[in-house]
């Protein structure tokens, strides 16, 4: 059985300084945006160490207690963690758009509350916080169905587990997408696949010439009709690809 004692970590992200106090109460997020990066980037490493030192409590066979102990501060800032990229994904969605002119998804200056100041593209702010768009999304996403993380946490608490940022989104995933969301996701799929099978014929052309790989391709077909089969498609997959190539060199990214 879990020991059923409340030793709770608080970790602020305070422009750089990181501070950890034992507490009993909530643990206290950043309330703006700068600092709120700084935890989620801070907590996911710390987050890390902490099973680190679980496993190697449970390999040295220390103290039960000891384990138990770190297992409910690594439960603890693991809800933590959740929390923070849920009130951080609700401060993105409130960067305000632009809409017209050359690069339409550009985002007005200004400042919000909680934010930094947007001169910069939205794309651009998320670097500079240490995040890359599909991280922002996520953390967009957990915002929406802020209802559904906190099912998430309570699910892992009943089962003595460790929330995390991919189950919940699994949750998120299989009971409470919209139909919108539905066909992002699917985009997202569909781009990261075409993305694998480019990366995958790099890598072959490195290995294998042209002739070599015709060769292997004419010994496993039988008629002729197969070859000009296999031709055919092959110059349906250039015109598209070279389709794709002529959009990418024309159209500027929508930072």
């Amino acid at each position: 059985m879990i020991l059923c004692r409340l030793i709770k970590v608080n970790i602020l992200a305070r422009r750089g300084c990181l501070i950890n106090d034992l507490i009993t109460d909530k643990i206290q997020l950043p309330d703006n945006l700068e600092d709120l990066s700084r935890f989620v980037l801070f907590t996911k490493e710390r987050l890390k160490s902490m099973r680190a030192e679980i496993r190697a409590i449970k390999k040295l066979n220390l103290a039960k207690d000891l384990e138990e102990q770190k297992w409910l501060e690594l439960q603890q800032l693991s809800e933590a963690h959740i929390d923070a990229q849920v009130v951080l994904g609700t401060l993105i969605r409130q960067i305000p758009k632009v809409s017209g002119g050359k690069h339409g998804n550009q985002y007005k200056s200004g400042k919000i509350p909680g934010t930094l100041n947007f001169g910069k593209s939205k794309l651009k702010q998320i670097a500079d916080l240490g995040f890359n768009s599909n991280q922002a999304s996520d953390f967009e996403l957990m915002s929406r169905h802020a209802e559904l993380v906190e099912q998430s946490k309570q699910t892992a608490r009943k089962r003595y587990k460790i929330i995390s940022s991919y189950s919940v989104l699994e949750d998120i995933k299989k009971h409470g997408l919209t139909e919108t969301e539905k066909s992002i996701a699917r985009k997202k799929r569909g781009y990261y696949k075409f993305r694998n099978i480019i990366l995958f014929l790099v890598e072959w052309r490195i290995k294998h010439t042209a002739t070599n790989f015709s060769r292997l391709i004419l010994n496993q077909l039988h008629h002729e009709k197969d070859k000009r089969n296999w031709i055919h498609n092959l110059i349906i997959v250039i015109n598209y690809l070279e389709s794709i190539k002529t959009e990418l060199v024309n159209t500027d990214i929508n930072e």
